[in-house]
């Protein structure tokens, strides 16, 4: 059976970063495994004006080596456009543009990435009964064929699912924002569709300003459990939050306070849109009103409760979460605009669970470096991108840290690997 130093779970934007700062520093025996054909991130959410919130020079690597071939500014010089995005003066890239930057950072590491490799489970693997040394990963080939590799470190980055409110998907008329652009595309844009959006945040105005664009003969109702369209927070100070000494400053304080925290400044990110993005619809609802037109209705402060699907209708039961009191809107086509979850993770370490510690609530703990932390005995390190709580703060699940996180999973590998060969050593003197 192969051995590998590393083996990664998953090649998102997290594992790619992580890939990169592993081969430029000679972790060669490192092979990545992913269920998809190709490198893609998210093709469906691929809007127009859908831009990224985070500045171009957050990228893969920048902050951890500026020096790096694979920064995001290195792909527009190789790419001969680095002068015409300078000329935007927008530091804020779209995604489709993101989208190709990495697909060219991946596209360099192919000798380190195995495609169309499903993983379906990580084992325990040892010769030595009282100490466990090493993981199994048994995975389905390109082939079809099933396979199995051994490891000394593993590295999850198998991303975030789809959060969904109810279980109404899949249905041809019902989608998440993750299949939007296919969604959205195979509708007539001369009809007149009666959409239902459920979520208030960027996602969800992006999907409304597409629709407000493109079809012109609908009507649309979003609907938000908080204010819909908050602006995004993006001064300095609270964009330190989003870096590695706010990762630190996060890390200082104990586990109920950094609820309290993480809470309070959700909505400088997760819950909010770009205040440029948000101009943009309100000129379209201008412009509307100018010409006695209204295609927009806003539910703020209600929260979804059920769904009916009728032949050709949907009828959703709404809660004001003011005044407790409900109400039915009614769609021909609904846009689930609900975030991600990042759960999945958990059920891949099933096998491995009572090697973990975990906390209060039954998430496995994490270290400083995103391994989880095991029992003394339990020697492989299992690096975990996201699990689903808030140990990092606002850097947790995002595209914000992506270099630093890579980086902090390597320095911990060369910190093994030093102390495994000094362990080796043979005694002299």
């Amino acid at each position: 059976m192969i051995k590998k130093e590393i083996i990664g779970v998953g090649f998102g934007p997290s594992n790619l970063a992580t890939a990169v700062s592993l081969v430029e520093n000679d972790f060669h025996s490192t092979l990545f495994l992913e269920k998809k054909e190709r490198f893609s991130w998210f093709p469906g959410m691929m809007l127009k004006r859908s831009r990224l919130q985070n500045s171009c020079l957050k990228d893969l690597v920048l902050v951890a080596n500026p020096r790096s071939r694979f920064t995001f500014l290195n792909y527009l010089f190789e790419k001969k456009i680095l002068d015409d995005f300078i000329n935007l003066n927008n530091l804020y890239p779209e995604r489709e543009d993101v989208n190709n930057y990495m697909f060219w950072v991946s596209s360099q590491l192919n000798k380190y990435i195995q495609y169309s490799s499903c993983v379906s489970a990580i084992t325990p693997h040892s010769t030595d009964l009282d100490c466990m040394q090493n993981l199994k990963v048994s995975y389905t080939d390109m082939h079809g064929k099933f396979a199995e590799l051994i490891c000394e470190n593993i590295v999850i980055g198998t991303g975030a699912a789809p959060f969904l409110p109810t279980s109404i998907l899949p249905h041809p008329r019902a989608t998440h924002t993750v299949n939007a652009v296919q969604f959205l595309g195979n509708l007539n844009k001369e009809q007149h569709h009666h959409f239902l959006v459920i979520g208030g945040s960027q996602s969800s105005a992006e999907i409304l300003y597409h629709i407000l664009e493109l079809f012109p003969y609908s009507q649309i109702q979003v609907v938000s459990k908080g204010f819909i369209f908050r602006s995004l927070e993006a001064s300095a100070l609270i964009n330190r939050m989003f870096s590695e000494y706010g990762m630190s400053w996060f890390g200082c304080y104990p586990r109920s306070a950094q609820k309290n925290i993480y809470q309070d400044l959700l909505t400088a990110n997760y819950s909010a849109v770009d205040p440029d993005l948000i101009q943009m619809i309100s000129e379209i609802l201008y412009f509307d009103k100018k010409r006695g037109r209204s295609r927009v209705t806003f539910h703020h402060y209600h929260e979804l409760i059920d769904i009916v699907d009728h032949q050709d209708t949907f009828t959703c039961k709404l809660r004001c979460t003011l005044t407790n009191t409900e109400k039915n809107v009614h769609g021909s086509q609904l846009i689930f605009a609900t975030g991600f979850s990042y759960r999945n993770t958990l059920k891949l370490l099933e096998p491995v669970e009572k090697w973990l510690v975990y906390d209060k609530e039954g998430i496995p703990i994490r270290n400083s470096d995103y391994s989880l932390k095991t029992h003394p005995n339990f020697l492989p390190k299992i690096f975990v991108h996201s699990v689903g709580d808030a140990t990092f703060g606002l850097t947790e699940g995002g595209m914000t840290n992506l270099a630093v996180r890579g980086r902090r999973m390597m320095q911990s590998m060369q910190q093994k690997r030093v102390a495994l060969r000094r362990k080796d050593a043979p005694v002299t003197g």
